[in-house]
Parts: structure tokens; C-alpha cells; sequence
């Protein structure tokens, strides 16, 4: 739910990375997609305002499909692995309960979370990218053209950064989560 909330929020972010540029003195972007254009939005009041008043509502939430699917790939990856990932070196007496054990956890949890995920967040990407569907009828469609056109492991560009940006986030939140398990009686 909190990621078909967020979409508008997200389709203005990536509106905002795709135009990107270096900006002239004449107000123009010197580099980038938009080179010689003026930027499209002042700020992102004026992004929210513009797609609305051009899309409608739909408009704001396009590439809401897969942002869900991509939510809910990365939840269901990240917390299994963590919680398997634990299980499965302390009973193999690899690891003991402690802070080493909920790092690795952590690392091994980014990881597939970020695999999991990439295909969905690749597709939601060059779906919000897309405004007037010019290359991709929807998801699915991307995902064939992509597969198509690039091979399979296309969809997997931007790992990299995805997980140098989920494994540190990962590393915090589950030795957190287990702070709290501690704290409520809740440890396994």
C-alpha cells in the first residue's frame, strides 16, 4: 500500500533524473536528454502540478504496477533470507548469536533482495520513463522488448548501485530489528 502511495512521488523523482543536465546562463541544459531544452519543471510543486494537468490522476500514478511488485519483491526476499540466512549458519554452528552473524545475515538478506527486485525496478523505471508509451505498451511489454532486444540479464542493470544502496540500509535496520527482538522477548 505504501508504494502505491509513494508512486506519484517516485514518477516525479525519476522525471527529475531523467531531465537532468548541466544548465546554460540562457536557462537551457547544455548536457544530457534534454540539451538546449529548458527544464520541463521549476521545482516539484510544478512537476505534481504539470503531470497532473497533462496525465490527469492516472498520470501520477504511472508505473504503480510494477512499483508494487517491486515493493513486494524486495520485502518478501529480504526479510526470508535474513531470518533463513541466521538459521541456517547458527544451526550449522558456523556462526553464533551476536553482531557478526547479523551483519553477514544482513549482507546475504541485500543481496537477494536486490536480485529479486531488480527485473521489477528496471521495468518501473523505463515505464515512468515512457509517458506517452511511445516504447512500452506496460509492463509486460517491457519486459519482453527488453529481454528481446538486450537478453536476459538486462534486467538486471543498476545492481550495483541498488545494493550499495540497500546493503548499507541493511546492514542498520536488521541489527536494529534485533535490538528490538531483545527488548520485547522476542529472540530466536
Amino acid at each position: 500500500v505504501g508504494s502505491a502511495l509513494a508512486t506519484p512521488t517516485d514518477l516525479v523523482k525519476i522525471q527529475f533524473q531523467q531531465e537532468a543536465g548541466k544548465m546554460g546562463r540562457d536557462g537551457t541544459y547544455q548536457s544530457g536528454l534534454r540539451k538546449g531544452h529548458p527544464p520541463k519543471y521549476s521545482n516539484t510543486f510544478a512537476a505534481f502540478y504539470g503531470i497532473y494537468h497533462e496525465w490527469g490522476l492516472a498520470g501520477l500514478y504511472k508505473g504503480c504496477t510494477p512499483t508494487i511488485a517491486r515493493a513486494a519483491l524486495l520485502t518478501a526476499a529480504q526479510l526470508a533470507t535474513y531470518d533463513h540466512t541466521k538459521y541456517a549458519l547458527k544451526s550449522r554452528h558456523i556462526m553464533n548469536e551476536g553482531t557478526g552473524l547479523h551483519i553477514v545475515a544482513s549482507l546475504v538478506a541485500g543481496f537477494c533482495a536486490t536480485t529479486a527486485c531488480a527485473p521489477a525496478d528496471l521495468v518501473k523505471t523505463r515505464i515512468m520513463c515512457d509517458p506517452h508509451r511511445n516504447l512500452y505498451k506496460n509492463p509486460i511489454d517491457c519486459v519482453y522488448k527488453t529481454v528481446t532486444m538486450d537478453g536476459p540479464f538486462a534486467l538486471f542493470r543498476g545492481w550495483v548501485p541498488s545494493y550499495a544502496r540497500i546493503g548499507p540500509h541493511f546492514i542498520i535496520a536488521f541489527p536494529l530489528l534485533e535490538q528490538m527482538r531483545k527488548l520485547f522477548g522476542l529472540g530466536w
